[in-house]
């Protein structure tokens, strides 16, 4: 499998909401626009996995594919057609639609 590049018109969508961060595995390439970016909006770069733990908060470990997925499909739509891509205002957003789904 071969890494992905991540650049800045994308990033939104390998940000974890939960923590506000992005994580950076053997398995991702941050392009330096997309640093740029993520530095200046003040999202933490971490270098290393995604801790699992975090994911373990929200929902089961079965269900977590399932949030990552809607998590991409919520960005997407947010970009696409209503052009939000403040990161925060994602951010904010997706926790928002994750926090109403749990409590259901």
């Amino acid at each position: 499998m071969g890494k992905k590049l991540v650049r800045a018109n994308c990033v939104d969508e390998y940000i974890c909401i939960e923590t506000g961060s992005i994580y950076v595995d053997g398995s991702i390439i941050l392009a330096p626009g997309a640093k740029d970016l993520l530095r200046n909006k003040g999202i933490r770069i971490v270098y290393g996995p995604k801790p699992n733990a975090q994911k373990s908060e929200i929902c089961s470990t079965s269900d977590a594919s399932k949030i990552d997925q809607l998590v991409v499909q919520i960005v997407k739509i947010l970009k696409n057609d209503f052009c939000i891509t403040d990161t925060e205002k994602v951010v904010r957003i997706c926790s928002q639609v994750i926090k109403l789904i749990n409590n259901n």
